[in-house]
């Protein structure tokens, strides 16, 4: 049959109508709050309260007016002169930034940086706190600014786009002086005040006077910013970081765990983690779990490994976050006290094997971070946080989905076959299911263009960027700034969801040992064989085509052999690995395994297994399966072959497989 090329106006046309079709069919619980558990000391002695709460729940956050920042340098000067009547000239702690990058190459470098990126602003009113934030202000398509607090000894890179929005002189929060910086910039009444009729804010001496006997006299004295000492000569509940400021073993009014050090606690256990004891209660620990929906109750959560946990004051004009990740059982402990009478903690998915993104996020240029935990102190020293499966299309989802995708990954990562050494970006998005994309934020010159039949040369860069970015929504260029590497939709159950992922994480492994000029063949055949199904009334509209039953027009590219062998090794990976992780819990995904036959009248999905397996005459598939011993990774090693016929040549020469190798291959048609 003669090709019929189509004209750019009908590719574009037919982009449109892919939005939300391709990836859908490409990859081959009830709403529960979440459950923060933790125990309260009620012995605690400093008893907190937020003087000015701000309403929070689901939702978007919605901002007020813009506030005068009492961290501002000037403002800090205004409060020292106030106190010790002496002018002062201080250096600035700390620089706050509004970013925005404008190219890949940009957002590499600013995420090398491992700044903390917020889209909400800091120094604005809070009306309402909601799970996200988006501004109102950007056009469609338009990247937000981003917000970062920088060390004012950072060099920032220059050529990056932004602006210095405040020199700060960030000062411990309970002091006198902050208070006053507080009071003078115009937000005494925002400032977390401490319940005590003897000792407060109007105090010369405070907090120094929270101490047992000390009075409400005295001042700042030789401890202020500029002086030797400054600020190690505060007491431990008024420093950013208490430890750096004592001598160990130390336990005295002041050190940074008094008084708890007076009486050490044991070794305890908190939400399944291993806490040392005589530390401060006020010092955020515990574990962050997620719900595995298809496991029996006592194995349904486990930990998230190696993601990052933040954390800082429930207040405005809180800059600064401290953090720690968590390990692999999900265990996390942050080295900083807070007297604050709540805490925000946030968990960023973004680890060395890989960055989660969002889609549905106003932008997914930096690592997912979940929703807000709002959590009541004094006591955070018992933190349970677990994600659970909410409502389709819901924050609470997407937060589960982030999780359990991070797991997946590091399973995947254990088990034999490679991920690459940089970290992968995944999306995760409720309109697409998966696509096998790796490697397109890195196109070699040596594969720039790829030959359509009749000999037309396509740009290729050019087409994939716009291809996926009409189909998902974003302009050319927004989708080369995300640079997705693979797609994942949300799916109800998490041994289905786990079999997606490892079916993707196949793909990534796939291209490591082919690489990219192999790997382009595969996504241009699947992409224009969808254009070319939906131009056909009489298809099933899908990316892969069946050889039998040609779609009319054909489309520009074909490469049937190519997608044989790809498509069949994500799958057999998929169901693999997934029966690695469940057994026969939720299904039996071994009988699955010798069910898979031959997917489109072309993709043999149960091949690999069958070369594997031991023998058995009566496959589920319906073929004779009498070939066993050849290993995974053996099988891998010999995917940089394009066609299911040289494939069978190399199995029956280089690997363990014994048994009637090319009787069985006949029958899945090869």
């Amino acid at each position: 049959m003669k090709s019929t090329k189509l004209s750019t106006m009908q590719l574009h046309f037919f982009f449109l109508l892919l939005i939300f079709l391709l990836l859908s069919i490409c990859a081959c619980k009830s709403d529960l709050l979440e459950d923060v558990s933790k125990n309260i000391d009620s012995t605690d002695q400093i008893q907190a309260f937020q003087s000015n709460s701000i309403p929070s729940g689901k939702g978007k956050t919605i901002l007020g007016a813009k506030l005068n920042n009492p961290y501002a340098r000037t403002n800090v000067e205004q409060a020292l002169f106030a106190i010790e009547g002496v002018a002062h000239s201080l250096t600035p702690t700390h620089y706050y930034l509004k970013v925005r990058p404008e190219n890949r190459e940009q957002i590499a470098l600013l995420d090398s940086l491992d700044l903390d990126w917020e889209e909400q602003p800091v120094d604005y009113e809070i009306v309402y706190q909601g799970e996200y934030y988006e501004d109102d202000n950007l056009a469609e398509g338009e990247l937000p600014w981003f917000y970062t607090t920088i060390p004012a000894d950072m060099i920032f890179p220059a050529f990056v786009p932004h602006e210095v929005l405040e020199e700060m002189v960030i000062t411990p929060y309970y002091t006198h002086l902050t208070y006053k910086a507080f009071e003078l910039s115009g937000n005494a009444d925002l400032f977390e005040g401490v319940s005590t009729t003897e000792c407060h804010f109007d105090c010369l001496n405070w907090p120094e006077c929270l101490e047992d006997g000390v009075d409400c006299e005295g001042g700042l004295g030789d401890c202020a910013p500029g002086t030797v000492g400054w600020p190690c000569c505060l007491p431990s509940y008024a420093l950013e970081n208490p430890d750096e400021c004592a001598e160990p073993g130390d336990c005295f009014p002041g050190a940074p765990d008094y008084p708890d050090c007076l009486n050490p606690d044991p070794e305890y256990e908190a939400c399944g983690c291993v806490i040392a004891g005589g530390v401060s209660h006020k010092r955020p620990r515990g574990k962050v779990t997620v719900e595995d929906t298809v496991l029996d109750p006592d194995a349904a959560t486990e930990g998230v490994r190696n993601v990052k946990v933040k954390t800082k004051p429930n207040r405005l004009f809180s800059f600064i976050w401290r953090l720690d990740y968590t390990d692999d059982k999900g265990c996390f402990d942050i080295n900083k006290s807070y007297n604050s009478s709540s805490i925000k903690l946030k968990v960023k998915f973004k680890n060395a094997q890989v960055q989660i993104k969002a889609l549905q996020q106003s932008a997914a240029v930096f690592a997912y971070q979940s929703r807000t935990f709002t959590i009541d102190g004094p006591n955070y020293s018992d933190l349970c946080i677990k994600f659970f499966r909410g409502g389709d299309n819901t924050i609470k989802t997407r937060d589960w989905q982030a999780a359990t995708v991070v797991n997946a990954v590091a399973e995947y990562a254990n088990w034999e076959l490679p991920l690459p050494p940089a970290p992968m970006n995944i999306w995760i998005d409720r309109n697409n299911n998966g696509a096998p994309i790796y490697g397109v934020a890195n196109i070699p010159d040596l594969c720039t263009s790829i030959e359509l039949e009749g000999g037309e040369i396509l740009d290729y860069a050019e087409f994939v960027g716009q291809f996926l970015g009409d189909l998902l929504g974003l302009t050319a260029n927004l989708f080369n700034l995300y640079s997705p590497d693979i797609v994942l939709k949300d799916r109800a159950n998490s041994d289905r969801f786990r079999s997606t992922i490892y079916h993707e994480l196949a793909h990534v492994s796939h291209y490591i040992k082919a690489g990219e000029c192999y790997w382009r063949k595969v996504r241009a055949h699947e992409f224009f064989m969808a254009l070319a199904t939906i131009a056909d009334p009489n298809q099933n509209r899908d990316p892969y085509g069946d050889p039998t039953n040609p779609p009319t027009p054909m489309p520009l590219y074909v490469n049937y052999p190519i997608v044989a062998l790809t498509e069949s090794w994500g799958e057999h990976v998929g169901v693999l690995y997934t029966e690695r992780k469940y057994g026969i819990v939720s299904n039996n995904y071994l009988q699955d395994l010798e069910n898979l036959g031959i997917r489109n009248n072309f993709i043999p999905e149960g091949l690999h297994y069958d070369l594997m397996d031991g023998i058995d005459l009566t496959d589920g598939s319906n073929l004779v399966d009498n070939v066993e011993g050849a290993t995974l990774l053996e099988l891998y090693q010999l995917l940089n072959n394009e066609t299911v016929a040289d494939y069978r040549d190399d199995v029956s020469s280089s690997t363990s497989a014994t048994g009637d190798i090319l009787n069985l291959f006949s029958q899945y048609g090869y």
